[in-house]
């Protein structure tokens, strides 16, 4: 419509012109008919100048110190919806929400799941692999380190029950025959342990023995107490290889109890 409106409005305001100059000529111009003509011409001129002026990209002319031209408005990005600032905020608020009503969504599903699917209730040691028979004829008395370290020994299938136990998801700490086993195992291996140390360090072993005994006793064992030890023998009495080997031995028997 635009472009259609600026040779129309060009064509009414010359035949407006010549209308009024056609008159003008039939009569005898006098200065105040000049004066009319004069002004018929300066807003035919207006017209004329600001409907050319729109077919050059907004750009402006200039009559009789007057700027002509029609300027396209532009939206300035600033208005824009996405860039302002309080729209954004909205938004933001409402991608929280929004949020927020999938989580509250997942935890509703998973309660649903847990209540018609409950977790199987947990066995403990003794009900899941009998061991009550397994430990009738073991004792502190008749149990030696030596005997630990033979294949087929006891102790590898009280290890092999442990791991069993482990993957199945079993409790293992409350079974009273497990508690049992393990201090029989945990004495031979601390004996043991004094024994070497005793061996490589003579009698300067002895002052570790309190420590050495309170880890033993602990629930787990504690590993970082024993290394520390094990580095406190060394730095004091050197041996490095052999005591280093004699703990990671015992670590790693340790290790496969808990």
């Amino acid at each position: 419509m635009k472009k259609f409106g600026r040779p129309v409005g060009i064509i009414l305001a010359t035949a407006y012109l010549g209308m009024v100059l056609g008159l003008e000529y039939v009569r005898v111009l006098d200065w105040k008919s000049l004066l009319i003509l004069f002004a018929m011409f300066v807003v035919w001129a207006l017209i004329v100048f600001a409907n050319i002026a729109t077919f050059f990209e907004n750009r402006t002319f200039k009559f009789l110190g007057f700027e002509i031209g029609a300027k396209e408005t532009v939206v300035s990005p600033s208005n824009n919806k996405s860039n302002s600032l309080n729209d954004l905020k909205i938004e933001i608020n409402n991608l929280k929400e929004a949020n927020k009503k999938i989580n509250d969504k997942i935890e509703e599903v998973n309660k649903r799941i847990t209540k018609s699917h409950p977790p199987v209730p947990k066995m403990n040691f003794d009900e899941m692999l009998g061991t009550i028979l397994f430990v009738s004829g073991i004792g502190t008395g008749n149990t030696d380190y030596n005997d630990m370290e033979a294949d087929g020994s006891t102790f590898n299938d009280f290890c092999e029950q442990i791991a069993l136990a482990k993957g199945h998801n079993v409790e293992i700490e409350k079974s009273v025959n497990y508690k049992k086993m393990l201090n029989i195992y945990l004495n031979a291996i601390e004996s043991h342990l004094m024994a070497q140390l005793v061996l490589m360090y003579d009698r300067k072993a002895n002052s570790f023995e309190d420590t050495i005994q309170g880890t033993f006793k602990q629930y787990p064992y504690s590993k970082e107490t024993l290394l520390a030890v094990r580095d406190d023998f060394i730095d004091s009495y050197g041996k490095k290889s052999q005591c280093t080997l004699l703990f990671d031995e015992i670590i790693n028997k340790l290790d496969k109890m808990y």
